[in-house]
């Protein structure tokens, strides 16, 4: 198993996963979560659960997105896939079960959920190629 290459993946993953989402929920959407969760915004932020769930999510891009991808673009994909069923699951069932959960979240968050997660398996397994080691090529039978 290439530990390196694994850790490196993680690392790197967590980095884009972080810097990524970082810009979106505290610069570019800001706003607009300010103005449609209002109350239901914490403030300030669980940072214990948030770094539960970042180590969580980031081991799961791994596992699917990275280890088990064939390319950078297959990782794309599958990271893509990837976001799309969990933020999916997790707005779905937030405006299902919470009282005056906010409708209009749901398909942008969904949306940044397929281009974080993919993004962020496509820098893993890049990574993850630049320091896998080399398949040994067999050597030749002798006579």
């Amino acid at each position: 198993m290439p530990i390196k290459a694994l850790l490196g993946a993680f690392f790197a993953s967590a980095l884009a996963f972080s810097v990524l989402d970082l810009i979106w929920l505290g610069v570019v959407a800001r706003g607009f979560y300010d103005t449609h969760m209002g109350p239901l915004k914490a403030s300030p932020i669980n940072g214990v659960a948030a770094a539960i769930f970042y180590v969580m999510f980031i081991s799961l891009i791994l596992v699917y997105g990275i280890y088990r991808a064939s390319s950078t673009k297959d990782a794309l994909r599958r990271g893509a896939e990837l976001g799309f069923a969990t933020y999916a699951t997790y707005e779905l069932t937030n405006w299902a079960v919470i009282q005056d959960w906010p409708g209009i979240l749901v398909l942008p968050d969904v949306l940044w959920g397929v281009v974080l997660t993919g993004c962020t398996a496509w820098a893993g397994r890049h990574i993850f190629e630049r320091l896998r080691p080399e398949p040994q090529a067999p050597s030749p039978a002798g006579p």
